[in-house]
């Protein structure tokens, strides 16, 4: 559920900065396939977007994840899939929070932290497959995923 209200507050807040070009000019937000990135950390506020796992993190910026894969950047994102379709999620090489969804168990996600001390967490009704990559990860998983003892440094599993 929280989730779903992060994205649909990311939804909201990209929406409302196309009536309000004042406010738009400081946000920055380029076009990536099948992405939005979203850098301005004084007025968006990826760290308030964040959950609760990623409390740890600094994040830098947000990307909202439309099409079948993300990857994010060299900076610290939190990275949030849509859950409307099988979505790869990838974080680049910073610390990141990548955060999957699924509405349904016919949802695969795919989640990679990359380089940095990453966050990943599994979407509730998705079936979820992780990879930590380099340096110290930890994984939020649930009863649809099967991770592998190797995929990340620390493995937490949520009801």
């Amino acid at each position: 559920m929280r989730v779903r209200i992060l994205i649909l507050a990311a939804l909201v807040f990209l929406g409302a900065n196309a009536v309000m070009p004042a406010y738009a000019a400081s946000v920055s937000i380029p076009t990536m396939a099948g992405a939005k990135r979203v850098v301005d950390s004084t007025q968006i506020g990826a760290n308030k977007f964040k959950p609760a796992q990623c409390a740890g993190l600094t994040l830098t910026s947000m990307i909202v994840v439309t099409g079948a894969s993300g990857t994010g950047t060299n900076a610290a994102e939190l990275i949030i899939g849509n859950g409307s379709r099988n979505q790869t999620l990838a974080g680049g090489g910073g610390t990141d929070c990548i955060i999957a969804s699924g509405a349904s168990s016919s949802i695969t996600n795919a989640l990679d932290g990359g380089a940095g001390n990453d966050v990943l967490i599994g979407g509730k009704y998705a079936n979820n497959s992780f990879n930590g990559g380099n340096n110290t990860d930890t994984c939020y998983y649930r009863q649809n995923d099967n991770p592998a003892s190797n995929a990340c440094e620390t493995l937490v599993y949520m009801p």
